[in-house]
């Protein structure tokens, strides 16, 4: 399911999805929270309200501009109690309250402060014209899950199957893309196929036999066995810091630590 609402259980839905979609906010390389589809946001003095401006210069891929509709509308499917998506999802927006404050201004309520805030607002956008009249419940059976419209740097081209299960998925840059700043000087890549594996380790094989261009790892396992793919294929390895905590709790009222 090309949707990202859905595709947070799913590494590759969430890949894929992640260059078809974009949310309000993004993150930057040092992990803090950026505008992506926002052009800014004001927070209240007391922490409980976000006022999100939304950019002039955003287009669908068929065309027509992002409004605060499409923000409202997938926070109405976020906080209903039919969303089929990850439970988290909808107990965490099941408690922020969404208004419109104008075509291109939405304010945020919260029941607390909580500063990590703009970061829960990376959730992609869905365009509400094209999803108009789907309640929650018909989220996940939508045809719109296999012919994705979003307002990212890449569009879907096609979908491949063996003639039982989706094998391959192409994308293609996006043209309104390219009307923005960021689109300005072009893309890295044209086009990109996703090819789809059973595991892992058909993957790696196909890394060898040069049936792919690139593949990587999530896992440490994962990662030592693309290591040793690299080398022995003589393939450039490309490393990126992961955002991710780390976190040590000590229960000091425990009877048995007695080596604290």
């Amino acid at each position: 399911r090309l949707n990202p609402l859905l595709a947070l259980s799913n590494p590759v839905d969430r890949d894929i999805t992640s260059l078809i979609f974009e949310g309000l906010t993004t993150t930057n390389g040092y992990g803090e929270p950026i505008p992506a589809l926002a052009s800014h946001w004001i927070i209240s003095s007391d922490g409980l309200e976000y006022t999100v401006f939304l950019r002039d210069d955003v287009l669908w891929q068929d065309g027509l501009p992002l409004t605060s509709a499409d923000v409202l509308y997938t926070m109405s499917l976020l906080r209903s109690p039919d969303f089929p998506g990850p439970t988290a999802l909808y107990e965490f927006w099941r408690t922020v309250e969404t208004e419109a404050l104008s075509d291109k201004i939405v304010r945020f309520r919260l029941t607390q402060p909580l500063g990590v805030f703009p970061e829960h607002l990376q959730i992609g956008i869905l365009p509400e014209h094209a999803l108009r009249g789907t309640g929650a419940a018909q989220l996940a059976a939508h045809p719109f899950n296999l012919s994705p419209i979003g307002t990212g740097p890449y569009q879907l081209e096609a979908i491949h199957t063996d003639g039982s299960q989706i094998t391959e998925v192409s994308l293609r840059a996006s043209p309104n893309y390219r009307l923005r700043p960021e689109g300005d000087g072009g893309l890295p890549t044209e086009r990109i196929t996703f090819k789809l594996f059973s595991d892992f380790q058909a993957a790696v094989a196909a890394l060898a036999q040069g049936d792919v261009d690139g593949l990587s790892a999530s896992g440490r396992d994962d990662r030592e066995a693309l290591f040793v793919t690299a080398n022995d294929q003589n393939l450039a390895m490309q490393n990126q810091i992961e955002n991710s905590l780390g976190v040590l709790l000590f229960n000091w009222q425990s009877e048995t630590a007695t080596f604290f």
